[in-house]
């Protein structure tokens, strides 16, 4: 009777002691899946460093600290398969300034209650900018931390001019109306009314590496390094003056620079703030 209550009792310890085992390695096996993107997420990113650096002010304590966003980059990503993504960088940079400028003004001064009448000359500055790289990069994880690399080819735009607008006109009586010098005198004797630069435009190919950090399920910090080659061209720039002929107001349009073009072949970053980004998959 003993040998047999031995036998039941070795029966069922040594089954209970492996399944514990079992459940001791399952425990200390932590899961990271949830960290990870899977196969139909979207992936949204922005530049990282800006972030970084208003955090960093806020604990040292330093003044004037604001949120500087510069660079309008925005990274996308489309999962094909848990490790096999599309992806888009899109960086858009379209903005006006209007330069203001004070003038004797001409007309009232001749007026004696007026000798210090002053009037105001205007520079719009228009600058027009965007590119787009598109790509197919492959990614290695390890737990929380995935590296990547890929292929992508690249397409980019950009034009900018300068309107000027003058509050003393030429006329038969006022041949050289005073005129706020924008453009240091770009066009002599005459006074510009507007300049335009040529259309540039950037084509690219190349490979890229980098790695990702999911700090968060779902959420991570990367940075990344491109190895392209691109080659630009830019078409004629011009402008446009208007002077006084003796009896008329005349307007010339010059050119300013023939067109342009270069080429290179040099790593590089998705963005100036060293290739960091942070991401968020959905």
């Amino acid at each position: 009777m003993k040998y047999i209550k031995s036998t039941i009792f070795l029966l069922l310890f040594i089954p209970a002691m492996g399944f514990a085992q079992d459940e001791a390695v399952v425990l200390k096996a932590k899961d990271y899946s949830n960290y990870l993107p899977q196969v139909g997420d979207i992936s949204i990113g922005a530049d990282a460093l800006p972030y970084l650096e208003f955090l960093g002010n806020m604990f040292n304590n330093t003044e004037d600290n604001t949120l500087d966003l510069g660079e309008n980059t925005l990274y996308f990503k489309y999962f094909l398969t848990d490790n096999t993504a599309v992806r888009a960088i899109i960086s858009i940079n379209n903005n006006s300034t209007n330069e203001r400028a004070y003038v004797a003004d001409d007309k009232l001064r001749l007026n004696p209650l007026n000798p210090n009448a002053l009037a105001e000359d205007l520079m719009e500055d228009r600058n027009r900018d965007m590119s787009i790289k598109v790509g197919y990069q492959i990614y290695k994880t390890r737990k929380r931390l995935a590296g990547y690399y890929g292929a992508q080819i690249g397409y980019g735009y950009g034009k900018s001019s300068n309107e000027f607008t003058y509050a003393n006109p030429y006329t038969a009586m006022n041949q050289t109306p005073s005129s706020y010098n924008f453009d240091d005198n770009a066009f002599g004797s005459s006074r510009i009314l507007e300049s335009t630069s040529g259309t540039t435009s950037t084509i690219s190919a190349g490979v890229f590496i980098g790695v990702e950090y999911f700090f968060m399920p779902k959420i991570s910090i990367g940075g990344e390094y491109a190895l392209d080659f691109q080659h630009s061209w830019s078409g004629q720039s011009n402008g446009t003056s208007e002077s006084w002929n003796g009896s008329s107001v005349v307007k010339t349009d010059t050119p300013v620079t023939p067109q342009q073009s270069s080429s290179s072949f040099a790593t590089s970053r998705p963005a100036t703030y060293g290739g960091l980004f942070l991401s968020f998959y959905f």
